[in-house]
């Protein structure tokens, strides 16, 4: 019954008592009865008021879940993300227009199937073991495996399941988030494929330059080896003239009385400042040469 025959039929039987009351004499007992059934009908007619203000709230609250449920259906039909909502058993309730074009069919016929039949038949037994796990699980949940779409091959997918909040005693719904992980799974052996032609490279180029630094090493070994025996000749012309210089220092300086002044300084300037610095310089530059050398060899044997 409508609010609207509800409060007919209370006008109506009001209408009938306040005829009732006017138009005749009733015994006391009628007559008290009368006025009790007066104060039901006004006492009705405050419950149908209540009842009246209860199902506008009421109609206005459906209102508001159908908005909040068209608004929910237009972001869930939208999203870019595969979403679908199934039963504990897997069976599709719903689907977004992602997921549709993911597994290759239509919304409309989408809903009612069973989410296993898009995944192979050879991982089915292992993905059924898992979903009848959901309910005594964690509430969110996540399967990698392989999915098939209609008449098309399998690909690596990524399921994660939500268990959605239900009044108590209703069925279990799960909330399903699909991820094709094909573009994932390339960037990744691309990444893989670089790395190993980068190793690749640096093999070889370690090996080039194994093969480049021995080749350095035997041409410093033969360079040493070719500059160490003119070294050593003029280190021995170098000890001559030190044994020249000495002898010169004990034989002149008794015949520089006979010479002439300028031949006495020039003689004296030579033994005591131009053949002291000259040897010096000499003998500096084999020592620095020396060490060169056995840097060089040092570095060959290494």
């Amino acid at each position: 019954m409508t609010p609207e025959e509800w409060r007919h039929q209370l006008e109506t039987l009001q209408q009938q008592a306040d005829a009732l009351t006017s138009t005749a004499q009733w015994p006391g007992t009628l007559k008290e009865a009368l006025a009790i059934l007066q104060a039901s009908l006004e006492e009705l007619h405050v419950a149908e008021e209540d009842m009246r203000q209860q199902h506008e709230a009421i109609v206005v609250a459906q209102q508001a879940v159908m908005v909040a449920h068209q608004r929910y259906q237009q972001v869930f039909d939208v999203d870019p993300d595969e979403h679908l909502i199934t039963d504990h058993h897997g069976l599709i309730q719903q689907a977004n227009q992602a997921a549709a074009v993911l597994l290759a069919t239509s919304q409309e016929r989408l809903v009612g199937k069973p989410f296993a039949l898009f995944v192979p038949r050879e991982e089915r037994r292992a993905w059924r073991t898992w979903l009848a796990t959901l309910a005594t699980g964690p509430r969110r949940q996540t399967w990698q495996g392989l999915l098939q779409p209609r008449y098309q091959p399998s690909f690596a997918a990524e399921l994660t399941v939500v268990i959605l909040p239900v009044p108590q005693g209703e069925p279990l719904q799960l909330l399903w988030l699909l991820r094709d992980l094909r573009e994932r799974l390339q960037a990744e052996e691309a990444l893989r494929d670089a790395h190993e032609a980068l190793e690749e490279r640096v093999r070889e180029r370690t090996a080039a330059l194994a093969v480049e630094t021995a080749a350095v090493k035997r041409l410093a070994y033969r360079m040493s080896q070719d500059l160490r025996a003119p070294l050593v000749t003029v280190q021995g012309f170098l000890r001559e003239l030190r044994a020249a210089y000495t002898m010169l220092c004990i034989v002149l300086p008794p015949l520089l009385p006979a010479l002439e002044v300028p031949q006495r300084t020039a003689v004296a300037q030579t033994l005591d400042y131009d053949m002291p610095k000259a040897l010096e310089f000499i003998e500096t530059a084999v020592t620095g040469m020396d060490s060169r050398i056995q840097a060089m060899l040092d570095f060959s044997r290494r």
